[in-house]
């Protein structure tokens, strides 16, 4: 084996160009609607547009499913970005679609996936709409305002379910029943015990969601969603997503700040690093390195935009608050239920 080769193994084995060559295709509409029209909301739209992405490949979804994925999402957003006019509110709501991202998981595992990538876009999307509107009125403007463009970045998507699934369809299948299906699966659910997780992740996000109410937090959506990203199911691996996390977010902000220095301050490079952003969901193989270049971009966003390196190192800051909160619960719950168990006694046969 010659270096050349060894050197593509070995980034085909980080790298996944095919989830990259796919995802730039479903976004390339509102990269170019950004650019053209010269509103940055477009880009914005694109966690949506990424979301359904991930959840229509990894979850199976049929076209219905993605237009219910939709629909979650908007749900879901409009409930955060109203209720962050009352703070009790906005930790309620947090709190119970964290708990619906774990919930799905009782109809099959793959829906975990779905779960998680209703709750990511329709937290961070509120939390960032919100900034700076001080009125309950304010925010539902500005929620009705998204909408229309929430809808749009869910049409590419919809259109890669839509064909593969229409080809799929056989000459004895109506379609009223083909396309009435909501996952592609054909055999039955593989299905995860769910409830000590949903538990763990409903209190932690609670918790994080409270901390950020009462202290203002900027960026409150980093804490919240890492104390529900390392409830994974179990203490072993809930465990390892803290060690990948922390190690992500150590490396790549530092890494950020300095590109951020380095780059032109420019708005043609805030959106290319944006788009960069959003891309990280999918382009690598390997979670620590995704991890950490999303971090990479979150950190070299502040710095173009104008902001101080002390002001980027809130990534981190937040990252490690959030985890922090969300292992705690994660071992508090298991060890609470495991003497639970242990108080039961076996089961009487």
């Amino acid at each position: 084996m010659n270096i050349a080769t060894a050197i593509s193994n070995k980034f085909n084995r980080v790298v996944d160009v095919d989830a990259i060559t796919r995802s730039s295709l479903v976004l390339a509409p509102l990269v170019l609607a950004a650019a053209v029209s010269g509103k940055e909301v477009w880009l914005q739209a694109s966690l949506v547009t990424i979301s359904a992405y991930i959840a229509e490949r990894r979850s199976g979804l049929a076209p219905l499913g993605v237009l219910l994925h939709g629909f979650a999402i908007a749900a879901g957003y409009l409930s955060l970005l109203l209720s962050l006019a009352v703070p009790v509110l906005f930790v309620l709501f947090a709190a119970f679609l964290a708990m619906t991202s774990i919930w799905v998981t009782a109809y099959g595992k793959e829906l975990r996936t779905v779960g998680n990538f209703i709750f990511i876009p329709a937290l961070y999307l509120a939390c960032e709409n919100a900034e700076g509107a001080a009125t309950f009125n304010e925010l539902l403007r500005r929620g009705l305002t998204f909408l229309p463009y929430l809808a749009t970045a869910m049409m590419p998507v919809l259109l890669m379910s839509y064909v593969p699934h229409k080809l799929a369809q056989h000459a004895n299948t109506s379609y009223r029943r083909h396309f009435s299906r909501v996952l592609q699966r054909k055999g039955p659910p593989k299905l995860l015990p769910y409830r000590e997780s949903m538990i763990a992740v409903t209190l932690s996000v609670a918790i994080a969601a409270a901390v950020v109410e009462l202290f203002h937090m900027h960026h409150g959506q980093w804490v919240i969603w890492s104390a529900a990203s390392v409830v994974t199911g179990d203490a072993i691996s809930a465990r390892t997503k803290l060690r990948d996390r922390l190690i992500g977010a150590s490396v790549g902000v530092p890494i950020g700040i300095l590109l951020g220095i380095a780059l032109p301050h420019d708005r043609f490079i805030l959106e290319l690093v944006a788009v960069v952003a959003v891309l990280t969901l999918v382009a690598f193989h390997n979670y620590p390195v995704g991890f950490a270049a999303r971090c990479a971009c979150a950190a070299a966003l502040f710095i173009i935009a104008g902001q101080s390196a002390i002001a980027a190192t809130q990534r981190l800051e937040n990252v490690v608050l959030g985890c922090t909160i969300g292992i705690v619960l994660v071992f508090a719950i298991h060890v609470i239920t495991t003497m639970f168990k242990a108080r039961r006694g076996p089961k009487k046969s």
